[in-house]
C-alpha cells in the first residue's frame, strides 16, 4: 500500500511539473510576443529608440530557438525567403505595421486568458493580476491609437510583470535576469527623454538585480567545478597506474582553459552594469545606448548559462 500511495503522489507531482513547465513556457512566448509589439512600433518612426537593444534580445532567442540540425539546414535554404520578407517589411506601410502590432497585442491578451487561472492560484497579490490586467487595456488602447512612444512603455511595462509572474515557476535566475532586462530598457528609453533621474533608478534596480545574477551564476560555476572534480577523483581511482601521466596532462589542461563559463559571464555581466552606471552618471545619451546594448549582451548570455546549468541538473528544457 505505501508503495501504492507513494505512486501516486510522484504520478500527481509529475504532473504539476509538467502544468507548471508548460505555464513558464507560455510567459516565455508572451515575453517575446511584447518584444514583437516594441519592435513594429519602432518600424513606424524614423528615430527609433528601444530597436538596437530588442534586436539583441530577438537574435539570441532566435539562436535559442534554432538548436535543431533541422532548423539549421532550413535556414540555409530559406535565406532568399527571408531577404524576400525583409524587402516586404520594408514596403509595408506605418498602418499596416500597426496592423500586425495589433494582432501581437490581441494575441497577448489571448495567451494571458489562458495562463491567468493558474497565475491566481500562486502567491501573487490579486492587485498585481489586477494592474497587470488594467496595463494590457492600456496597451490595447495605445497600439489602436498608433501611439509609439506611450506603446513602447507600456509594451516594456508589460515585460517588466511578466518576469513577476515568472517567479513561481521557476527556481533558476531566469525571473531576476528578465526583470534586469526590463530596466536595461527602461534605462535606455528614460535617457532617450533625457529623464536621467528615473533612469537612475532603474539602474539602482538593475544593479541590485545584477549582484544575484552573479551570485547566482558563480554558485552554479562552482557547483560545476566541484562535480567535474569529483568525477575526475573517480576517474582517476578507476584508472591503471600506466594512464596516471595522461591524466595528470589532463589536469593541466583543464587548469590552462581558465574560469568556467558562468564564471566569465557573471564577471563580464558585472563590469557591463558598472560601466553603464558610469555613463548614466556622466548624462552620455549615447554612451548609455552603448553601454546598455553590451549589458543586454552579456544578459542573454546570463539566460544561456543558466539553462545549461539547469538542463545539467535537471534535465530541462530552457530553450526560448
Amino acid at each position: 500500500m505505501p508503495d501504492k500511495e507513494d505512486d501516486e503522489e510522484d504520478a500527481e507531482e509529475e504532473v504539476e511539473e509538467a502544468e507548471q513547465e508548460e505555464v513558464f513556457a507560455e510567459l516565455l512566448r508572451m515575453h517575446e510576443t511584447t518584444l514583437a509589439v516594441i519592435e513594429g512600433a519602432e518600424s513606424t518612426v524614423e528615430e527609433s529608440v528601444l530597436d538596437q537593444i530588442v534586436s539583441i534580445e530577438k537574435e539570441f532567442e532566435e539562436e535559442e530557438n534554432d538548436n535543431g540540425e533541422e532548423n539549421n539546414n532550413e535556414e540555409n535554404q530559406n535565406n532568399e525567403e527571408d531577404n524576400n520578407d525583409e524587402d516586404e517589411k520594408e514596403t509595408d506601410s506605418p498602418d499596416e505595421i500597426w496592423d500586425k502590432v495589433q494582432d501581437d497585442t490581441a494575441n497577448l491578451h489571448e495567451m494571458w486568458d489562458d495562463i491567468a487561472p493558474d497565475i491566481a492560484e500562486e502567491d501573487i497579490a490579486q492587485e498585481e493580476i489586477d494592474s497587470f490586467e488594467e496595463l494590457l487595456d492600456d496597451l490595447n488602447s495605445t497600439v489602436n491609437g498608433e501611439e509609439f512612444l506611450p506603446t513602447i512603455e507600456n509594451a516594456n511595462q508589460v515585460t517588466r510583470d511578466i518576469s513577476t509572474f515568472m517567479m513561481p515557476f521557476s527556481e533558476e535566475i531566469y525571473p531576476e535576469i528578465f526583470e534586469a532586462r526590463y530596466h536595461t530598457r527602461a534605462i535606455v528609453l528614460l535617457s532617450s527623454q533625457e529623464n536621467f533621474q528615473k533612469a537612475q533608478e532603474n539602474f539602482d534596480s538593475l544593479d541590485e538585480l545584477t549582484e544575484l545574477i552573479v551570485e547566482d551564476l558563480e554558485e552554479a560555476a562552482e557547483e560545476a567545478q566541484e562535480d567535474e572534480d569529483e568525477e575526475n577523483d573517480e576517474e582517476e581511482n578507476e584508472e591503471d597506474e600506466e594512464d596516471e601521466n595522461n591524466e595528470n596532462e589532463d589536469e593541466e589542461n583543464n587548469e590552462d582553459e581558465g574560469n568556467e563559463p558562468g564564471e566569465d559571464v557573471a564577471a563580464q555581466l558585472e563590469k557591463s552594469v558598472k560601466n553603464l552606471g558610469t555613463a548614466l552618471e556622466n548624462d552620455e545619451l549615447e554612451t548609455v545606448n552603448i553601454k546598455a546594448n553590451l549589458v543586454m549582451e552579456n544578459l542573454m548570455e546570463a539566460i544561456v548559462a543558466a539553462g545549461e546549468e539547469a538542463e545539467d541538473e535537471n534535465g530541462l528544457d530552457t530553450s526560448m
